[in-house]
């Protein structure tokens, strides 16, 4: 067996043990696991319906061919996804002095550790893409097995290329940055930077997609057309210069990591010899000791802003668009389940009525989608013992970790809240702000008590806290239960006045809110203190 191969094994076994022989964690663990699988149905079935309403919409019109080209942009767009959340700067890891000192060679060492976190990422971009092609295959070829050979091989390069752009980035990243004193910061602000950028791509192809006219012009753009070319054709010229970047990419980044592997990445010196001390109430320094942390860890930052900045880029999209001109938007996509191609007018009446409550629903999941608090504890790591030892009380370091996820969510709130009153109305601003304000202190609260009960605090990467941690997804499948169930039963009662049920949303969210302050409280305080 060959040292890659060795090393995989060993990563995998270790995960297996973690997830499934933790008998202390054991019962949180399945519940975690049970919410992300119902949690990835549930894209699956949207990205799945959406697929089928593109195909029968483009079949319709005689171009089913066009709907392959939607796919392939929705491939591109995650493999861009990719990119940018993983383009930060090399860290060193835990287990680097181990390995090292191993008779194994570097480039053995970082294929394994990058084959090891790519299969995560193809998983996803897997579960949201494959379906379309398999549906595809299904209703206008009616074989599938070439489509379902083709996508396959089309997400994995994809994958390939994603992680081996995102490693070249990182790579260059660190070292443009070593020898600045906040250089982590600096790798957030690009992080977050290359963020925007995707997001107003992907919200600008959403726009443009909508038009038959501007979005044959998006498919004329060249990676698009070599993924659907091999895709709708099986072209071997089109497979051969996929592979080529894919796999060109992939062992540029391998043999950068393995170069640098084991050397120092920071080289900054402060010139600074003076001793200063500044005094501070407690609450205020822990503040500022986590703040600075979570600017400091760019995967932290890029995997925990997404949610935050999607909800601005969809308000600045239904500020352009226009309420009327959105709604419509929807009728069209619904349409494509009936024969006749028209939307009953019951349904119509229905999301016209709806759509405020819908908007608000949308919102509030997006911010409380991924708080930072569901990685704070974790990643305290084996330095935890620091902050156990000085005499501060437990609920200043809850209310710091807290404080910074509202922090970082209320701007992005009180922005998407002034865009979204031009439309629904002005009286809305103060409505909109007090429900995504509870939903994101209800999602900091769920948050810290998740990763308060799913400690990781001996890991090898911040990839694996942030990214990959039990805690999130737990995390995740409260916040679905606890802010979007309450959204559905107050749709479902049927009152007639949209005030009067934002205000019973406003009195549940905060009744939920107060549950979970007593739950930190009481049970919270006594998993922080077993750790």
């Amino acid at each position: 067996m060959s040292s890659v191969m060795k090393i995989l094994k060993c990563y995998y076994v270790a995960l297996w043990n973690k997830i499934f022989k933790n008998s202390k964690y054991r019962n949180k663990i399945y519940v975690a696991l049970l919410f992300s699988i119902l949690g990835i149905g549930a894209f699956t079935l949207i990205f799945g319906m959406l697929s089928y309403s593109s195909i029968i919409t483009m079949q319709k019109e005689g171009m089913p061919e066009l709907a392959m080209y939607s796919f392939s942009t929705t491939a591109l767009m995650f493999m861009l996804m990719l990119i940018v959340t993983e383009s930060t700067g090399v860290k060193k890891t835990t287990d680097e002095e181990m390995l090292l000192s191993l008779p194994i060679q570097k480039g053995a060492i970082i294929t394994a550790k990058v084959l090891y976190y790519l299969i995560f990422d193809f998983v996803v971009i897997f579960i949201l893409v494959y379906p379309a092609h398999i549906m595809y295959g299904m209703i206008v070829e009616g074989t599938i097995l070439p489509f379902a050979i083709r996508g396959l091989v089309l997400i994995l390069l994809c994958t390939l290329f994603g992680a081996g752009i995102s490693g070249i980035i990182a790579i260059f990243l660190s070292r443009l940055t070593l020898r600045f004193k906040h250089s982590g910061v600096i790798q957030s602000i690009f992080g977050m930077a290359l963020m925007v950028v995707f997001v107003i791509a992907y919200v600008g192809f959403s726009f443009t997609s909508q038009n038959p006219t501007t979005a044959t012009q998006v498919y004329d753009f060249y990676p698009i057309q070599l993924l659907s070319r091999f895709m709708l054709e099986g072209s071997f010229t089109s497979l051969m210069i996929m592979v080529l970047f894919a796999f060109g990419a992939f062992v540029v980044s391998v043999i950068l990591k393995a170069y640098y592997l084991g050397k120092q990445i920071t080289t900054y010196q402060s010139k600074n010899h003076e001793l200063s001390f500044e005094t501070s109430t407690i609450g205020k320094s822990l503040y500022k000791k986590e703040i600075n942390k979570y600017f400091s860890i760019p995967i932290y930052v890029s995997n925990t802003a997404f949610g935050p900045i999607f909800m601005i880029m969809m308000a600045i999209l239904i500020t352009v668009m226009g309420k009327p001109h959105f709604i419509h938007l929807i009728e069209n996509v619904l349409s494509v389940g009936y024969i006749d191609g028209e939307v009953p007018e019951n349904l119509i009446k229905v999301i016209d009525r709806y759509f405020n409550m819908g908007i608000v629903a949308i919102m509030a999941m997006m911010i409380s989608f991924s708080p930072t608090t569901a990685s704070s504890i974790s990643l305290e790591g084996k330095e935890l013992w620091i902050l156990k030892a000085h005499p501060i009380p437990i609920k200043d370091v809850f209310i710091s970790k807290i404080f910074v996820n509202m922090s970082i969510g209320f701007v992005p709130i009180l922005l998407s809240s002034i865009l979204l009153s031009t439309q629904l109305g002005i009286v809305y601003l103060p409505i909109l702000c007090m429900v995504l304000v509870e939903a994101l202190l209800i999602s900091s609260m769920i948050g810290l008590y998740a990763n308060l009960s799913l400690p990781k605090l001996n890991w090898e990467s911040e990839v694996e806290v942030v990214k990959q941690g039990m805690a999130v997804l737990l995390s995740m499948g409260l916040n679905l239960v606890c802010i979007l169930i309450p959204i559905i039963i107050i749709n479902t009662i049927g009152l007639n006045s949209e005030w009067l049920m934002m205000g019973i949303l406003i009195l549940i969210y905060m009744a939920i809110g107060l549950i979970w302050a007593y739950v930190l409280k009481k049970k919270g305080t006594m998993l922080y203190q077993k750790l």
